[in-house]
């Protein structure tokens, strides 16, 4: 038999009043992404198309492709098998990346540990019994029969998330594990442009190193030709003093590079997972080394981003 029993406004309301006070009770606010600013250039001022260019090696004239992105492996852009030979020793030698990989592993498994909290838990048991009952109990002569007995169980249970605590939970695993990716993606840019800085700067010094012994055979040369003159009486004891002066200048000049050039050296070996004493295994030179024909312009905060 079916009825039909009116629905008083007073239980109306409470209906109402209890659907409102759950919808109140969620946990946390629904996160909303902030707009990024529209403005595409650092300043109103037009941007050139490509940069100067100069007759040298490396000279050539770059374009500025604005808005364009980074490549992942972006110091394969030099174009030297020596450069990525050693970054890619240094990614698989250095410890900080692999501890890095440790913590990104475990915070995806505790994301996905807690996405679980989303499906039926299930929990099955079993038991076995097995009992012999004596010929005294059944009364029968002779008669002692066993029984066996097995007991087996299935209990499913499902949390209900009414409140979205559960899901914000997984948020919150789910933006732990982000953040620990993004950290080892740091780790790694960090590394690379490391690496890179320091092998310009040795390429850099081993162009300087070779100037200056340029300089000081120039200078030699220079000196012998006054004292030839001054043999011939065609020039004064001041000149060959001079020429001596400014010879010991550029010799002075020649250690201090070397040494900065051993520094970038061990410090590139180290980089690269080595000793210093170990060395880093490649000697870079600018002629060796390829400039990007393209140039990504962007803005600093589309790089965070």
């Amino acid at each position: 038999m079916h009825r039909n029993f009116p629905r008083s406004p007073r239980a109306l309301l409470g209906a109402a009043s209890v659907a409102a006070l759950l919808s109140g009770c969620t946990v946390g606010p629904d996160f909303e992404r902030p707009a990024a600013p529209a403005d595409q250039a650092y300043d109103n001022a037009a941007m050139p198309g490509t940069t100067a260019k100069a007759d040298v090696h490396g000279g050539e004239a770059q374009h500025l492709a604005v808005g364009a992105d980074i490549p992942g492996e972006w110091w394969s852009l030099f174009r030297s098998p020596a450069l990525d030979q050693l970054i890619r020793q240094a990614l698989a030698a250095n410890p900080d990346l692999k501890a890095a990989d440790a913590t990104l592993r475990q915070a995806q498994e505790l994301a996905a540990a807690d996405r679980g909290a989303l499906f039926p838990s299930v929990d099955a048991s079993a038991n076995g019994q097995r009992e012999k009952i004596a010929a005294s109990q059944t009364g029968i002569p002779g008669y002692a029969p066993v029984y066996n007995l097995a007991n087996a169980s299935v209990s499913v249970s499902y949390t209900v998330d009414v409140f979205g605590g559960v899901q914000r939970t997984i948020e919150a695993s789910d933006a732990a594990a982000d953040y620990q990716r993004w950290q080892r993606e740091a780790q790694v840019l960090t590394l690379t442009s490391n690496i890179v800085t320091t092998a310009v700067q040795e390429a850099s010094l081993r162009a300087q190193i070779g100037a200056t012994h340029e300089i000081i055979d120039a200078e030699a040369h220079q000196l012998d030709v006054i004292n030839r003159q001054f043999t011939l009486g065609g020039a004064s004891k001041n000149d060959i003093l001079s020429q001596q002066a400014l010879l010991a200048q550029a010799r002075a000049t020649l250690p201090a590079l070397e040494k900065q050039l051993a520094q970038q050296r061990h410090l590139l070996a180290t980089l690269a997972g080595n000793t210093p004493a170990q060395g880093a295994a490649a000697e870079f030179e600018l002629e060796k080394l390829t400039l990007p024909t393209e140039l990504p312009l962007s803005l600093p905060a589309k790089l965070v981003e």
